[in-house]
This record gives C-alpha cells, structure tokens and sequence, in this order.
C-alpha cells in the first residue's frame, strides 16, 4: 500500500492504489504538492504497469501506459527516466507521455548530481551507466557492482553507492568525484 502524513508522519492516510500487484514500491517522487510518480517494481499478480501517477496530493494513484518492472523515477529538464529490474530502461521527452527504451535492462536507481549529469547503478553486475545530457543517452561506467541506490550530492559532483553484501563488499562505500 501507499500511505500519506500531512502532519510530519504522526497519522497516516491509505492512499488508493491499482489493484491486482505483486511486487514493491520501488520509489515515489513528487514534483510539487500535488503531482507525483511512482515506481512500480512488479513481480507477480496481474498487474503490469511500471509507473503510476498522481494528480491528487499522493491520495490516488493510477497507472501510466508504461509496461515493466519500475525501480526508480528521475526527471530533469530533459527526460524522465524510469529504470527496470527485468526490462530495458525508458526514457521519455514528453513528461511521461510516451517512453522509448534508453539503456540496458535491469537497473535499480537512477540519481543526478545537477540537470545534466546522471548515474544508474544495476541489478546483476552489469556495467553502471552515467550521462551528462540529462538521461536522454547513457554510456557505460566502469562500476560493476549491484547496488539498489546511488545517492547524488547536488552541491558536487560527487555520487555514493553502497553495493549489495553478496558479493563481499560488506560495509563499503565507493564514491564518484567525476559526476
């Protein structure tokens, strides 16, 4: 479910949501007051919609045309990307109107430091990708680890990760100088 406070989290209202979902949230951003994306990580139910929306202050929720496994929403001035666990990553120019496929499949976040520049961290030791055109191109970094976010310092360049345990990496933190 999604639940909204409007009193810093002391209650909590149900919102309304699509129903028929297997899967997580993955993340929600709000652009104003009023107006919002989630992310849809589905697995499982009859559901099947990536992202949703709202127009209501977060109280209802409804699905965008957009099919896949959402993990993450970002938008900058250029682009609105949505990252996917199991499908190819979507970019759209058209404020989340229509979606084209813009970079390789299972990613878990996607973060910028500033409008231009980018990073999406992935899901099975592919390489990470970073733009600097706003998400509207991706290109290949050089980290290969799984990590579920990547955080931006809007006041650098700098980004940080945390990659998953499972691969020895408990407790360590990598950090990006170079957007």
């Amino acid at each position: 479910g999604v639940y909204k406070t409007t009193d810093g989290g002391k209650t909590w209202i149900k919102a309304t949501i699509p129903s028929g979902y297997g899967g997580e949230i993955g993340d929600i951003l709000m652009v104003d007051s009023m107006n919002g994306w989630l992310a849809m990580t589905v697995y499982g139910g009859s559901g099947n919609k990536a992202l949703w929306r709202t127009s209501d202050g977060g109280l209802t929720w409804n699905e965008t045309q957009l099919v896949g496994s959402g993990t993450s929403v970002n938008i900058t001035p250029s682009a609105m990307i949505v990252t996917d666990l199991f499908d190819e990553g979507h970019v759209s120019t058209d404020k989340g109107n229509t979606f084209t496929n813009g970079f390789l499949s299972s990613t878990n976040c996607v973060n910028f430091v500033d409008p231009l520049h980018g990073v999406i961290s992935d899901y099975r030791g592919e390489n990470w990708l970073y733009s600097s055109d706003g998400g509207l191109t991706w290109q290949n970094s050089n980290m290969l680890y799984e990590s579920w976010s990547v955080y931006s310092d809007s006041v650098t360049s700098n980004f940080y990760a945390a990659p998953e345990g499972n691969l020895g990496h408990y407790g360590t933190i990598y950090r990006s100088t170079d957007h």
